[in-house]
């Protein structure tokens, strides 16, 4: 069986952009507590964004396949622990483990290129999921796995974007006063498929 992390990436350069209450590294997990109201959202009806979640992030050219272990301590309405691409605070791609409005928790896109894209994906039970992202040019896929291993996809989608971005992993509580979060595993590699639907 492959592993499920890829292969471990070495040497990348990582930055944080925002204030962020906690934060330890180690070589196999990052551990995030994000505070009071931080998110990264565009609505279009109301007019209303906002661009203030810590994002831990490094430079990423041409296609990769960006991919994580995510467990979130659930608290508040739209707690996350997220992947995230970020072009500008306009154009950007958030893939969250997320507690809904309804109070389980799913795999939750976001596109934003001027407004937010807002869409919830099927039920995800469990502490912990792993996700991915995709890139090759402007085609982007979002997959989750409970395992690492049976990936399904959420969306596949294209978005303009230069072909260096920001790469990384994020943890927002748009309606609470912190979260925590813990993200395992965190590599980015080369893009072996040619198929994003179906990983082949």
């Amino acid at each position: 069986m492959a592993d499920p992390t890829g292969g471990r990436q070495e040497c990348m350069q990582f930055e944080l952009m925002n204030q962020v209450l906690d934060m330890t590294v180690t070589e196999e997990e990052i551990f995030m507590r994000a505070g009071r109201h931080t998110n990264h959202f565009i609505d279009g009806p109301s007019g209303f964004r906002v661009a203030n979640a810590p994002f831990w992030h490094t430079a990423q050219e041409g296609d990769f396949v960006l991919r994580c272990r995510v467990s979130v301590d659930f608290q508040s309405t739209y707690d996350n622990g997220c992947l995230f691409i970020h072009d500008t605070d306009e154009r950007w791609i958030k893939f969250a483990f997320e507690k809904n409005e309804y109070g389980y928790t799913s795999a939750v896109a976001v596109v934003t290129d001027g407004i937010s894209d807002d869409c919830n994906g099927e039920r995800v039970d469990g502490e912990s999921v792993w996700l991915q992202i995709l890139r090759k040019g402007d085609d982007w896929a979002l997959h989750y796995a409970l395992d690492g291993y049976d990936w399904r996809m959420v969306r596949y989608f294209r978005l303009r974007m230069p072909e260096t971005v920001r790469v990384g992993i994020s943890l927002q509580s748009p309606t609470g006063d912190s979260v925590t979060g813990r993200f395992s595993l965190l590599t980015i590699t080369e893009n072996p498929y040619t198929n994003l639907r179906a990983l082949s």
